[in-house]
């Protein structure tokens, strides 16, 4: 039995295993990827469903367990190139990769050729978890498709962000984390996540405007009224 196979192979990881993990696949450990994937799996599949919420079009055609498993394999290929050096770092390589899973899904579905533009019902293959999760009129396509575009536009300039602020958005959004947690896994101040995170939040509110509010709801208003000097995204604890 090899060192990773016996580290309690069936328990999620903390973040000082995966980072012990991290540190060695950066050795060349032989079993390090395999087994860094395996320990945060249920983290990773958490990140994918939290990036598919409001996504009711895609979720017709894919399930959360697809695009997870989609994700997987694509984070195991970049993995192969892409040196994380920290666990801020895998947890950003992982994000970045449901997001591009997401888009080219939309694409693939969505676009000229795709079966979704005009279909206007949900697909058997979803999950009964996944049916619950659906909101609204299902049959209501042209909203759906709508908020998919933009939640694909979303994901993309999350992705132009400053390294920074990217990380922060990822952490607290993305993976929910608490700005505690963030603050420890990329080890800087609590105050550092708090003034990266509204520094997000604020370019994010630049380049979305309405889009984001309608994405993210009213809380994203208060963010509005900053950029105008009067007395956010949702979703991240500040402990």
């Amino acid at each position: 039995m090899s060192t990773h196979e016996g580290r309690d192979a069936g328990q999620e990881a903390t973040d000082s295993v995966v980072q012990q993990l991290i540190d060695d696949l950066r050795s060349g450990a032989p079993t390090a990827r395999e087994a860094l994937l395996t320990r945060t799996e249920g983290r990773l599949r958490r990140l994918t469903a939290r990036m598919l919420e409001g996504n009711q079009a895609l979720l017709r055609w894919e399930t959360v367990e697809d695009v997870h498993q989609e994700a997987l394999i694509r984070l195991d290929r970049a993995l192969k190139s892409v040196d994380v050096p920290t666990t801020a770092a895998f947890f950003g390589l992982a994000a970045q990769q449901v997001r591009r899973a997401l888009v080219d899904l939309a694409r693939h579905h969505f676009g000229p050729e795709g079966q979704g533009a005009h279909h206007s019902t949900i697909g058997g293959t979803v999950s009964r978890d996944d049916r619950l999760a659906l909101a609204g009129d299902p049959a209501n396509t042209t909203g759906d498709n709508s908020r998919l575009l933009a939640w694909s536009e979303f994901h993309r300039h999350v992705e132009d962000l400053d390294d920074d602020s990217r990380q922060v958005v990822e952490l607290l959004w993305y993976t929910g984390m608490t700005q505690a947690e963030a603050a420890q896994v990329l080890e800087v101040s609590e105050r550092t996540v708090m003034r990266r995170w509204l520094s997000a939040r604020l370019r994010l509110v630049r380049s979305l405007g309405p889009i984001l509010t309608d994405l993210l709801g009213m809380e994203v208003n208060q963010d509005v009224q900053r950029l105008h000097g009067r007395p956010g995204l949702p979703g991240a604890a500040s402990s």
